[in-house]
């Protein structure tokens, strides 16, 4: 059985991705401050300095900003790609 086309769905489906990309970038750079901030605080219990820690911390932060930014980038161009999608099937059934 072939499934008929949904334009809501495709809608859903890009107003989701959109939501997402939204948060993504938050989401990463918290993950990656986290992360460095583990490296640190195991320097530091193994004798590095304070400075290593805030460091590692903001190392860890910039990591995640960048593949915050990365995985926006391609959450909106996913959502475009639906939307693109919306407008070539809604112009073929117009020339029907």
């Amino acid at each position: 059985m072939i499934a008929g086309y949904n334009k809501e769905l495709t809608f859903d489906l890009a107003t989701s991705l959109y939501r997402r990309a939204a948060f993504a970038t938050f989401i990463y750079a918290n993950l990656g401050f986290v992360f460095g901030s583990f490296i640190g605080i195991y320097q530091l219990t193994a004798g590095g300095s304070v400075v290593e820690t805030v460091s590692f911390a903001l190392i860890g932060l910039l990591v995640g900003i960048w593949m915050g930014r990365e995985r926006t980038v391609s959450l909106r161009l996913q959502a475009q790609v639906a939307l693109c999608f919306c407008e070539i099937e809604e112009a073929l059934h117009k020339d029907l």
